[in-house]
């Protein structure tokens, strides 16, 4: 998993989604740092350049 779950949060990989994934949201983008110069990066999730940095 991609995060520690606890009473606010749940982490599903969206891989295991066969159903409703087409309301999800991007909401980090992690190593944005290392991306192909050719990628670009749209919607509105926060950019991370290395790791995500968790609040909690």
């Amino acid at each position: 998993m991609p995060g520690k779950n606890d009473e606010l949060h749940t982490y599903v990989p969206v891989s295991l989604l066969d159903s409703g994934y087409e309301e999800l949201q991007v909401k980090h983008h992690l190593f944005v740092d290392s991306k192909a110069p050719w990628e670009y990066i749209a919607g509105p999730g926060k950019q991370h350049l290395q790791a995500f940095q968790p609040w909690f």
